[in-house]
């Protein structure tokens, strides 16, 4: 184990996974899709990310839905939460009846670095969100820092020539409680006598909430597809002007850290 690489690109799907260790149950790991959204059985994912620490798995992926629901594979898809973008660990702009992301983009992997001390690799969206972005640019981030004692996400938005506003939303499902801080800046996520904190970096004027893991009210909502009983989303809801990042960190906390330490 101690021989085999901690991170690793496999460029034939698109999808990069780093960890802080193989032979410590309490290592970091975190992975995230590029890929294409055209694939066969493929979710509009592009960007989506998985996180575990401490043998918990924080931020989840709700896999697939019943295959046996009215043209799962045909004209209907993009109304199932569980395959829309807003039901995986993603960003969404312009929240609409419509797919989030166009079925056919595909979300390059445009860098990796590989380092002892830290990892990351990211992720271009701009052919996800192309309508939205108006010839904008949107490249997610993702990565482990400070010695991989914790993981980054960072959504990094570039106006086109003729700047939009944009009405984002970023999610993580979880199946943890989750706690806000009083500011909104930070959050504690408890699971199976673990704890983990989330820190929002940036924009600074953005908060934490957490909502079920349910259709936005501008959303598509079939009653027959599945409730996702048990899982609630950590959410950041914000409009995006001019060149604009998202920075959430997410860390494990000790049993009796507190939230605001060494973020």
């Amino acid at each position: 184990m101690a021989a085999l690489p901690l991170d690793r690109y496999f460029e034939g799907i698109g999808v990069v996974t780093m960890r802080s260790a193989w032979d410590d149950p309490h290592a970091l790991f975190v992975g995230v899709k590029g890929g294409s959204n055209a694939v066969n059985h493929s979710h509009l994912d592009l960007g989506s990310f998985v996180l575990e620490a401490d043998g918990v798995r924080w931020g989840l992926d709700l896999g697939s839905d019943d295959y046996n629901m009215p043209a799962y594979f045909g004209n209907q898809r993009w109304t199932y939460y569980r395959l829309r973008a807003e039901g995986q660990n993603t960003i969404v702009l312009n929240p609409g009846s419509g797919p989030e992301q166009s079925p056919r983009a595909e979300g390059a992997i445009v860098d990796h670095a590989f380092q002892a001390p830290e990892a990351s690799a990211s992720v271009d969206l701009s052919s996800a969100y192309a309508d939205a972005l108006a010839g904008g640019t949107l490249v997610r981030r993702v990565g482990l820092a400070r010695g991989r004692s914790r993981a980054m996400i960072e959504d990094m938005y570039e106006p086109g020539a003729n700047p939009v506003a944009l009405d984002a939303w970023w999610f993580m499902h979880t199946r943890a409680e989750i706690q806000i801080d009083p500011s909104g800046r930070g959050a504690i996520l408890s699971q199976d006598g673990r704890r983990l904190a989330a820190d929002l970096v940036s924009p600074p004027d953005a908060v934490f909430t957490v909502m079920d893991a349910l259709p936005l009210p501008t959303s598509p909502a079939p009653p027959m597809q599945n409730k996702n009983q048990g899982v609630r989303r950590l959410t950041i809801h914000t409009t995006l002007r001019g060149s604009s990042t998202i920075r959430v960190v997410l860390r494990p906390l000790g049993a009796d850290e507190p939230l605001g330490s060494n973020p």
